[in-house]
């Protein structure tokens, strides 16, 4: 009698991020995942519930993934600035990371833009807290960085994206360090955010 090899949920969260990048959302339904692992259905359904509890944890693996790849990025620049310039090339630089696949991958479940701006604060302040630049900042300062940090990364982002812009590391860091050295100039109240 042949032994059969358990499949961990690990196995499966690995397996299931690497479809997801090859074949997209929309064949992303438990038939076709374990064809692609070489399985049946019942190893999926002995590790999630169902397709959505999949879909939870494996958004919970893609953030940790670009946790610990964030955290990889050493260069010359503080980990804030280090942080805004990977998110600035969030959409190019990182198979998992395209904002339409989260998107479409977990369109339905109604609290996932919340987890996605949960996700950036948490980042945002880990890193903040492992740099100097929050030394000497209260605490509407630290919201005002992280605002208008978020806000020049999204943006810059979106133009890399659309190829409207290409900018170097060295570029993107130089801005990011304007942005963190200028910030007590810019008036939170006036922004209406």
């Amino acid at each position: 009698m042949a032994r059969t090899q358990e499949t961990s949920k690990q196995d499966i969260l690995e397996a299931a991020s690497k479809f997801i990048v090859l074949y997209g959302p929309a064949k992303f339904k438990a038939r076709q995942l374990a064809e692609y692992m070489g399985i049946s259905t019942q190893p999926l359904y002995q590790q999630f519930k169902n397709m959505q509890n999949l879909r939870d944890e494996l958004l919970e693996y893609f953030y940790e993934k670009l946790k610990n790849d964030y955290d990889n990025n050493i260069s010359e620049y503080t980990p804030i600035v280090n942080l805004m310039i990977g998110f600035s090339k969030f959409p190019n630089g990182h198979p998992i990371a395209t904002e339409d696949l989260l998107k479409d991958l977990f369109s339905t479940k109604k609290d996932t833009a919340k987890k996605t701006a949960n996700f950036s604060y948490e980042l945002f302040f880990k890193f903040l807290s492992e740099s100097s630049e929050s030394d000497d900042l209260n605490e509407k300062e630290i919201k005002t960085l992280a605002y208008c940090l978020w806000i020049s990364a999204t943006g810059i982002s979106n133009f890399m994206r659309s190829g409207t812009a290409a900018l170097t590391d060295d570029e993107l860091g130089t801005y990011f360090n304007g942005v963190v050295k200028n910030m007590k100039e810019i008036n939170l109240d006036k922004l209406k955010l």
